[in-house]
């Protein structure tokens, strides 16, 4: 092996102090970054559609790895004889590419507990469009906002299993396409659950009551896709079947800017057994 000469040990100690320098800045930068700061912008981000009732923004263990805890976010329901849905978000990890903000692009892996359940994948932005790349395990339905939209008020309880790959171009809900795989393991809808339409304009005086369901239905497992292009979703295998009866969600969802104001259009049967 070739000894160095003098001016390459030279060099490569001066490389080695540069080196050290830039690595020494970049975790005092993480460190000392005042990530208190980013509460409030966050609770503005959110504030169209939950109060935030608590969160906690912290460093990770190195550089770009930002650690949100005990984030509380509360829905605002629409109607007085409805509950708001409370979340509870006990810990989001946060790695973001620095090399790839550099080139103004924002790269965020994720990684979150909520209760029992869990959340992986990883989110895109550019200023041309945004990607999203997400699965859950065992994520609390019931706990999740705009399901109710989906299945017309009722209230779900089981956990949610989904696989979601969708692109926004222009980041606009309106250009969205892609597909988002859903499944809630041992679903059940409880007694006195009440289906009613949920957006402004597919309500009226009449349908506005509601149906209330009788009894308990215990669902198994429900699962199914949306298939969404140009914005436009298709509900796609969406049915259970169980010992106290059948469930089958038809029809689809057009997704609108902001997304609070899509518009869902759908058939939902239910057969109850004896």
């Amino acid at each position: 092996m070739r000894a160095l000469t003098d001016t390459q040990k030279k060099w490569a100690r001066r490389s080695g102090y540069v080196s050290a320098g830039v690595l020494a800045f970049v975790w005092s930068a993480h460190l000392s970054f005042p990530y208190e700061r980013l509460e409030e912008p966050l609770c503005e981000a959110l504030a169209d559609q939950f109060d935030v009732t608590n969160v906690d923004i912290g460093p990770g263990w190195w550089p770009g790895h930002v650690v949100i805890r005990d984030l509380t976010l509360k829905t605002r329901p629409k109607r007085e004889d409805d509950k708001p849905i409370e979340v509870v978000v006990d810990r989001l990890n946060l790695n973001v590419g620095l090399f790839a903000l550099l080139g103004g692009t924002v790269d965020v892996g994720v990684h979150g507990e909520v209760g029992a359940g869990e959340i992986d994948g990883r989110v895109v932005w550019s200023k041309g469009e945004t990607r999203v790349e997400m699965e859950t395990e065992a994520l609390p339905i019931g706990t999740i906002p705009g399901v109710e939209a989906v299945v017309g008020g009722a209230t779900l309880e089981g956990g949610l299993t989904a696989k979601i790959d969708i692109v926004l171009p222009e980041n606009k809900w309106k250009n969205l396409e892609g597909t988002l795989a859903l499944a809630c393991v041992d679903c059940v809808l409880p007694k006195g659950t009440k289906f009613r339409p949920m957006a402004e304009l597919q309500r009226n005086a009449f349908s506005d009551e509601g149906f209330t369901l009788p009894a308990k239905l215990r669902l198994g497992e429900i699962g199914g896709r949306v298939d969404v292009e140009a914005g436009k979703g298709t509900f796609v295998d969406f049915e259970a079947k169980s010992d106290d009866g059948e469930l089958l969600l038809e029809g689809g969802i057009d997704f609108l800017d902001p997304v609070g104001t899509s518009q869902v259009t759908a058939y939902l049967r239910i057969k109850l057994t004896d």
